[in-house]
C-alpha cells in the first residue's frame, strides 16, 4: 500500500511540475521561483526542507544499507523527486526483507 501511495504522489507531482516547466521552460520556472519576496521565501523554505530530508536520507540509507549519494544528488538537482524515489526504493527493500524474514 505504501508503494502505491508513493507512486501516486510521484505521478501527481510530475504532472504538477510539468505544467509550469512546459509553460515557462526550465529556466523560466526557476526564475519565477525567486521572482518576488513571497515566492523567494517559499523557495528558501523548500531548500531548508530538502536539506533536512537529505540529512535524514543520509543516515537512513546508511542504517538500511541503501545507496545514499545518487538520491542525495537527485534531491539537490530535482528537489522532492529525489526523496520520493528514495522512499520508493526504501519501501521495496524493506518489503523484500520482510518477505524473506517470514
Amino acid at each position: 500500500m505504501k508503494k502505491i501511495l508513493i507512486i501516486f504522489v510521484i505521478l501527481v507531482f510530475s504532472a504538477v511540475t510539468a505544467i509550469p516547466i512546459l509553460e515557462y521552460g526550465l529556466m523560466g520556472f526557476l526564475k519565477n521561483s525567486i521572482n518576488n519576496s513571497g515566492s523567494f521565501q517559499i523557495f528558501i523554505d523548500l531548500v531548508i526542507a530538502s536539506g533536512l530530508v537529505i540529512i535524514w536520507m543520509f543516515h537512513d540509507a546508511k542504517k538500511n544499507g541503501l545507496p545514499r549519494i545518487p538520491y542525495i544528488v537527485f534531491t539537490v538537482i530535482a528537489g522532492s523527486f529525489g526523496s520520493l524515489f528514495y522512499l520508493l526504493h526504501r519501501q521495496f527493500i524493506l518489503d523484500k526483507r520482510a518477505e524473506n524474514h517470514n
